[in-house]
């Protein structure tokens, strides 16, 4: 009796560890979001993934969600080309296209697809963040009349049909992704089929650890064993870990009622813990406050916090004065300004980041 004491204590103290260790959490507050900017992305703890855990020091790589943007994502493109970086864009498929629900499947019938030459011309990777962006609180209808988070709906708690949604968010996008891929391909509809990759980024890094893994492995092994290869070796979750979480200044909301807590914003800037939405939010108020500028220098205190290495987390719908854009270009700058082990540091292909398609990345030279 007493072994089996210890052993349950055991198997317990392991879950925790396991939790404690992911690389996002289980439906993430959302701290006052009408008012914190377009995207309830949550900051979450440094990603100690599996999934992301390939980079050496000096190496970052850039990761841009809530893409395309209508229109606007052709800039933030250019900019990058002019500044020879290539980055993963995590796909929301409502915003990339409009699918039409089957019944009794977690396919959907494709109704149309957005043009996203841009990103793709410029070589940057493709990869999957849902299709309908569920955040926890926040209601959508058809797919999340109850507000469900990704975890929640994953897990099916209280969630209509959460389960077999969950996986549609997942599927959708990824039928999305590649219909756009062979159209930009025109007559050869496998040109750009290279930069599409089989990663998932749970909306607002909402993930329950082992139980949401678990979940999400065995539908889309289901699908692998009915024929569907595209399913096969699915990364997730792809998480981040700049900016990191704050340490020392609580969880409490950095704007409320339209007033910055300036005493909050600057003990979270100082530790490099204001993830970009945040920081846009407070530029909206006080343009002098948060520039874009000032918001790179929290990305690299928080690069330093992560071991002078890092997958960085912008968003591509931060639309005032073209922040997203201003944003990325000056951590850009400031990044390959700073001297890491004696040489500068480098902004890195995404392959270079994940352990299964590292040593590729590697012989390509691409990780240089």
């Amino acid at each position: 009796m007493a072994s089996s004491s210890r052993l349950i204590r055991l198997l317990g103290l392991l879950g925790a560890l396991t939790l404690a260790v992911g690389c996002v959490s289980e439906d993430p507050a959302a701290e006052d979001n009408d008012e914190m900017g377009e995207s309830s992305e949550a900051i979450v703890a440094p990603d100690t993934s599996s999934r992301t855990n390939a980079l050496e020091r000096g190496e970052l790589v850039l990761t841009i969600d809530e893409m395309p943007n209508y229109g606007k994502e052709e800039a933030i493109a250019r900019a990058l080309r002019e500044s020879n970086v290539t980055a993963t864009i995590f796909i929301v498929g409502e915003r990339l296209g409009s699918v039409r629900p089957r019944d009794g499947s977690v396919y959907g019938a494709i109704e149309s697809v957005q043009n996203i030459d841009s990103l793709l011309q410029n070589g940057h990777l493709l990869a999957n963040h849902t299709y309908s962006h569920p955040i926890g609180g926040a209601a959508k209808a058809p797919y999340n009349p109850r507000g469900c988070s990704y975890a929640s709906m994953l897990a099916g708690e209280g969630c209509p049909n959460g389960k077999q949604q969950a996986i549609r968010e997942v599927v959708w996008t990824q039928q999305l992704i590649i219909e756009a891929v062979k159209r930009a391909g025109g007559a050869d509809p496998g040109r750009y089929a290279g930069q599409v990759r089989r990663w998932f980024r749970p909306s607002g890094g909402s993930w329950n650890g082992a139980g949401s893994q678990s979940v999400f492995s065995s539908e889309l092994d289901r699908l692998v064993s009915t024929g569907d290869t595209t399913f096969s070796g699915f990364e997730a979750p792809i998480g981040w870990n700049v900016p990191v979480a704050p340490r020392q200044c609580g969880g409490a909301p950095i704007i409320r009622n339209g007033v910055i807590a300036r005493d909050q914003a600057a003990c979270r800037a100082r530790e490099g813990s204001l993830v970009d939405w945040e920081c846009h939010a407070l530029y909206r108020l006080d343009a002098s406050f948060m520039p874009p500028a000032k918001c790179a220098d929290n990305y690299m205190a928080a690069v330093a916090r992560a071991g002078d290495k890092g997958v960085a987390l912008f968003h591509g719908n931060l639309d005032t004065d073209n922040y997203s854009q201003a944003l990325m270009l000056s951590f850009i700058a400031k990044a390959r300004a700073k001297e890491v082990g004696g040489k500068k540091m480098r902004i890195v292909h995404p392959d270079c980041a994940i352990p299964s398609t590292r040593t590729a990345a590697v012989s390509r030279g691409l990780c240089q």
